[in-house]
């Protein structure tokens, strides 16, 4: 068979066990049980498989293999982003400024450090324990969603403390950028420091305003082409999703923080 037909039949396969696990997402919940769990089950099921390497059925090598995973995966954090990013009000964003501020400021680099710590207790270098710590410590906002959405989450969890997990998980995956790239920078020399910071501040400042600027002219044109009808779901979900994936290739080509201007 094709390659090209092995692929849109995994793809198939995928669509179909992502459809059954919407239609019993509800029943899930009420077990010790994540979709992310189901999820990360399914993917190590069909890496033992060998579907998706270089000896598997696709065919790929290694390195078509790790750049459809990777972009693969930076889609996905690009939707997630964006949900946890509608998920409330901009209005209540001000009451939780502070708090989100302590985590990410204090809570991340403390949480950054305890791992890395672990990761030399391995046997690793400094340097690469460093990075290990730094890249484990923001919350990911596909298991945060699982976390603060559904009855249970709602029954149990103060809608503050949902609504800071959120706002948190959201904002880290992209500010954990300076987090990694500085402990990356450590490993590196006095001139290539320089030049990395530099790349780095483009990356962050960059990606803030080319977020800004995209949002701020998404909802102009919204406003326009609403003025006698409001959209419904449907279309407002779709042009949500279009503005994700916008922003992340823009802020791409840029060469900033992809992930932190779709947030």
């Amino acid at each position: 068979m094709p390659t090209l037909d092995l692929l849109l039949a995994a793809v198939g396969a995928l669509g179909v066990v992502s459809v059954a696990l919407a239609l019993v997402s509800r029943r899930l919940r009420s077990l010790p049980v994540t979709e992310p769990l189901v999820g990360l089950l399914l993917g190590i099921a069909l890496g033992q498989a060998g579907i998706l390497g270089g000896s598997g059925a696709l065919g790929w090598d290694d390195a078509q293999r790790d750049t459809l995973l990777l972009e693969s995966s930076r889609l996905l954090l690009a939707a997630s982003v964006m949900a946890a990013a509608l998920r409330f009000p901009t209005d209540q964003l001000r009451s939780l400024v502070r708090p989100v501020a302590w985590l990410l400021v204090v809570v991340m680099p403390v949480a950054a450090l305890v791992s890395g710590a672990l990761a030399l207790t391995l046997g690793l270098p400094l340097a690469l324990a460093a990075v290990v710590g730094a890249c484990l410590s923001p919350t990911d906002p596909v298991l945060a969603a699982s976390v603060v959405t559904g009855d249970a989450a709602e029954k149990s969890l103060p809608k503050r403390v949902r609504d800071l997990l959120t706002a948190q998980s959201g904002v880290n995956d992209g500010l954990a950028l300076p987090l990694v790239a500085i402990t990356i920078t450590l490993a590196l020399t006095p001139r290539e420091t320089g030049h990395e910071l530099l790349l780095l501040t483009w990356e962050v400042l960059g990606a803030v305003v080319i977020g800004v600027v995209l949002g701020l002219a998404t909802a102009a044109g919204r406003r326009i082409a609403t003025r006698e009808h409001d959209l419904d779901s449907g279309p407002t979900l779709m042009l949500t999703l279009l503005l994700a994936l916008a922003a992340l290739g823009v802020a791409d080509l840029a060469g900033t923080g992809d992930v932190l201007a779709v947030f």
